[in-house]
């Protein structure tokens, strides 16, 4: 029998509200069966009057069993500890402070004095405390049998018990919480949108200055969600407090993730307003158009949507007024924020007759998106027109090409114009209505021309796209949008239409968008490169900057402590933005204080952003130099297998002399010019940068010689010498150095005609020689070795070959993120309680 129940100290009257158990909801750490572990106090009382903080939440959002739940209206003793048995059950005690608690859970026939209620989930949720605080099971969760001591509710992150309020469960104090709770460890954590899981959100923000307020108005949105599914299927949208949106995607934009989607929203003057777009799961499909949350349900009230993203244009509304090609089929190409259409001057598409597209003597607005060509066009180009007879137009919307305006014209007669000469070149939004008998030409929000004039505009001939008939009025240029609705529509909702159409982004002048922020569901899992998953309770974003894309290239970060960190750095990853693992190397740190850190990841032209997980204690270092350079060594396995020996050579892993750590290369010959080489994974050819620390001792004329090599014979050369203690670079001078002393050295080499290489020494450069571009095919491994002194040792360390840019990336690291947690128990703005969480 499994329990939940609620134990309160005093009674005081509240607002007649609903109590709200919401086990919806991830756990932070893998979870293999039942645990006891999700027992939090809160550090003052809760009331609907009290200042700061009224609660804890928690939230799991992936399967998950609840049984045995209890909530307190008092503080437990501090370090009381419990076990299962026949009395199972805490020693109440109001206590100051925050309480360190340890909870096995309510046995069956266990008792606990004072309770607000207590629910058994053994197919009911009957309250089996004497307060009758029955519950109700909402959603679609389940009683099954493999609860920790005989049934639990098994929810799938949608579902909830509702209780009616009753004083019994007003809270005046300080209260607990503890639950027995069992996870499916097998199902990654989701959010739940009508039914459906997702792993992925973003939140949306509109800019309430750009807006009117207005109900359900189609808005458009063009943002990047990496990882979506082909066509943006398994994309969902959904309010702030969860009810779904319908959504229509226009276009997906694999090569770069971008998704330009249309969705209905209302909206309020001068108030930000926010919502969430969903994805992440590719056993999602399309939903269909005609469906609540379907495409169709974006456009309601509408005559005709053409978003001119595909040939013939297709409407989006439910009235099915799809076109059909006439004349050559227009060319495809990404618009400015969305898809557009080019016509060429013998494009064209005709739309059958409907009684939707027949205006009659009614209202009506025709919104277009368009730019009109200054190359090319007919001398009356039409973008609309409604066919009398094959030669001739009922009404049309045309530009003449003598002076770019664009006018409306009844039969051949021009009615009005637009006043305003829009033939270049440049994206216009036109808005052409009628409202009580008079025409109204609005481009660019701003209104040109208006006629009062009684004609009809019905009849059963064909719509026309980009022709005015079949023997001219082609028209040259291009169409992203196309939207009629046979209705009066005010003046701000044009306008909001129009703002929301000029600028659907984050970016830019007019930005409709204040701000696309990525959310991660409650603790995230990713995977490493074995495919092992993980989960963690907090990450960051870091936006790497670059004027070109790189690929696969090393980046170094300065990653700064942060107190949900493993104090050693252990526990952070690195992701890009679909999730993919990014190997990463430590290069050096102080525990607790910050961390150098080197990753290998692709890089576009412009912003790339990457996240850095971390947040579980129970992993190891994931740190690994040689998954992130093209050649790495820091002999710290104490393994030099890999170097290949020519005779006379040995070459060890060393303690006698490091620079850090425990070991270093050790070389030593019985000849001169006898080399250790260790050969890159591949061929490498491009830009170069290599660096290591060396430690020589010499007598009279030793020399050590450093080689970057192609073939042998074709290479660069570092040398030092110990008859003046020059350094030699191709064997040109460039400096010197002291004997018996660890250096850091770092060799550069640009891959152009000249092979140039630059030397620095200890991070000071000593000089650039030319190669005449002896490496032609690229560099295939280094070596060490030692001239006119054998017998003697040659030490050498922390060696990396990583791609080089002269211009390195710049980062950014954005603010830590925590889970989004919905609550446990949740009593309507006075509390909102949950587990495994510190208040």
């Amino acid at each position: 029998m499994n329990i939940i129940y609620f134990m309160k100290k005093a009674v005081s009257p509240l607002i007649s509200v609903m109590l709200v158990l919401v086990f919806t909801v991830s756990i932070s750490t893998a979870i293999l069966g039942w645990v006891t572990d999700y027992t939090k106090t809160t550090t003052q009382a809760v009331t609907e009057t009290a200042n700061g903080p009224k609660g804890i939440t928690y939230c799991a959002n992936s399967n998950v069993e609840i049984s045995n739940v209890a909530l307190r209206n008092q503080q437990i003793a501090a370090n009381t500890s419990v076990s299962s048995g026949t009395v199972n059950y805490f020693d109440v005690a109001s206590v100051s402070g925050t309480p360190t608690i340890t909870f096995t859970g309510v046995s069956s026939g266990g008792s606990a004095d004072g309770l607000a209620g207590w629910w058994h989930f053994d197919n009911d949720a009957l309250d089996s405390s004497t307060n009758n605080n029955a519950g109700t099971l909402n959603g679609d969760a389940t009683y099954n049998s493999s609860g920790k001591f005989s049934q639990a509710v098994q929810f799938d992150g949608d579902d909830n018990v509702t209780i009616a309020d009753d004083s019994t469960l007003d809270i005046t104090d300080t209260l607990t919480l503890s639950a027995w709770v069992n996870v499916d460890n097998d199902t990654d954590s989701t959010y739940t949108i009508n039914g459906e899981q997702l792993t992925r959100r973003k939140l949306i923000t509109i800019n309430g200055s750009m807006v009117t307020t207005e109900t359900n108005i189609p808005l458009m949105l063009r943002t990047k969600l990496p990882g979506v599914k082909a066509g943006g299927s398994d994309v969902r949208l959904s309010k702030l407090d969860g009810t779904p949106l319908p959504r229509e995607i226009e276009w997906h934009y694999m090569a770069t993730d971008d998704v330009v989607l249309h969705y209905p929203f209302n909206t309020t003057a001068s108030t930000d307003s926010q919502f969430y777009v969903y994805w992440g799961n590719n056993a999602l499909n399309e939903p269909a158009a005609s469906s609540t949350y379907g495409s169709e349900a974006v456009w309601d009230g509408y005559s005709a949507v053409y978003h001119m993203s595909e040939s013939p244009i297709l409407d989006s509304t439910l009235n099915g007024n799809d076109a059909t090609v006439v004349g050559g089929n227009p060319t495809l190409s990404d618009g400015d924020y969305g898809i557009k259409m080019v016509f060429d001057g013998n494009d064209y598409f005709d739309i059958p007759d409907a009684d939707t597209l027949d205006f009659s003597t009614s209202d009506f607005d025709i919104l277009m998106i368009v730019k009109s060509s200054v190359s090319g066009g007919d001398a009356h180009s039409a973008l609309l027109a409604k066919l009398n007879t094959e030669i001739a137009t009922q009404w049309s919307i045309q530009y003449l090409i003598t002076t770019g305006f664009f006018n409306f014209r009844e039969n051949a007669i021009a009615r009005i114009t637009g006043n305003v000469n829009m033939h270049d070149n440049t994206k216009h939004i036109i808005q052409f209505h009628r409202e009580s008998g008079t025409f109204y030409w609005d481009v660019d929000n701003i209104n040109k021309n208006s006629a009062t004039m009684s004609i009809s505009m019905t009849n059963t001939a064909v719509l026309s796209v980009g022709r005015r008939s079949s023997v001219y009025g082609e028209f040259t240029g291009d169409i992203s949008e196309i939207r009629i609705i046979k209705s009066t529509i005010s003046s701000n909702y044009r306008t909001t239409t129009h703002r929301n159409l000029n600028n659907p982004t984050t970016n830019g002048p007019d930005a409709f968008y204040l701000d696309v922020a990525d959310d991660f569901v409650g603790y995230s899992a990713i995977s490493d490169s074995l495919g092992n998953v993980s989960k963690f309770s907090r990450r960051k974003s870091i936006t790497l900057n670059h004027s070109g894309a790189l690929t696969d290239y090393q980046t170094k970060l300065n990653i700064t402590y942060e107190s949900e960190m493993l104090s050693n750095f252990d526990d952070i990853r690195f992701v890009t933005d679909s999730d993919a693992h990014i190997p990463y190397w430590i290069e050096n740190k102080t525990d607790g204080v910050t961390a150098d850190v080197w990753i290998k990841s692709n890089l576009t032209d412009g912003n790339t952003t990457i996240w850095m997980y971390y947040g579980n204690d129970g992993l190891s270092a994931g740190s690994d130099g040689g998954d992130v350079f093209l050649l790495f060594d820091d002999f710290e396995d104490g393994d030099v297998s890999d170097w290949t020996l020519e005779t006379g050579v040995t070459f060890d892993a060393s303690t006698a002399q490091v620079k850090e750590g425990t070991y270093s290369g050790r070389h030593t010959s019985s000849g001169d010019n006898q080399f250790a080489w260790k050969n890159l994974s591949t061929q490498y050819k491009g830009n170069l940068s290599i660096t290591t620390d060396w430690y020589a001792t010499y007598t009279t004329d030793r020399q050590n010689r450093f080689f970057v090599d192609e073939d042998s014979t074709n290479l660069v050369s570092v040398i030092p010498k110990a008859t003046n203690t020059d350094i030699l670079l191709n064997l040109v001078d460039v400096g010197e150095f002291s004997n018996s002393a660890w250096y850091s050295m770092q060799l550069t080499i640009i891959d152009d005609t000249t092979d140039t290489a630059t030397l620095f020494w200890d991070d000071v450069e000593l000089g650039t020689q030319n190669n005449n571009n002896n490496m032609i095919g690229g560099v295939t491994k280094i070596g060490i070795a030692q001239y006119f002194e054998a017998g003697t040792y040659h030490y050498i360390d922390n060696i990396q070959i990583r791609k080089y840019t002269s211009t390195e990336p710049t980062y950014t690291v954005g603010a830590e993120q925590s889970p989004t947690y919905t609550s446990i128990i949740s009593k309507s703005g006075a509390y909102s309680l949950g587990a495994n969480t510190t208040h």
